[in-house]
């Protein structure tokens, strides 16, 4: 992977995981993966920091948004991020912490139209 060999060249140590946000079936190997990454590259049974960085887009205007098309960016944008997290803090260190990055459409003066569901969700 493209990332971890930038990584690897600036000298840090990385490991690329299959993404697992599509499913909350795949939480618990995933948690598994990242676990067994940790005792074979890091030697460590824990980490220290967790960013949520995963997301897409969705544009709707609020009065052609459907329950689905809601529902979809509800779990793509909040519920996953959140049970994925959640999944993990038996692996994060006392004191660790968690980050949940988001995009600028969450500022309501950067919002455009179409955006209101997604920019609510991000806020989430």
């Amino acid at each position: 992977m493209v990332a971890v060999a930038e990584i690897e060249k600036r000298g840090g140590t990385a490991v690329a995981l299959p993404p697992a946000i599509a499913d909350t079936a795949r939480f618990p190997a995933f948690r598994r993966a990242v676990a067994e990454a940790l005792r074979t590259t890091w030697q460590r049974d824990t980490f220290d920091h967790l960013v949520n960085n995963a997301g897409f887009a969705g544009e709707s205007m609020t009065e052609d948004t459907t329950e689905e098309m809601f529902d979809r960016l509800t779990r793509g944008l909040f519920k996953r991020p959140f049970f994925l997290a959640r999944a993990r803090l038996p692996l994060m260190a006392d004191g660790g912490a968690i980050v949940n990055a988001t995009s600028n459409s969450a500022l309501a003066h950067v919002t455009a139209p179409g955006y209101s569901v997604y920019a609510s969700l991000e806020g989430a």
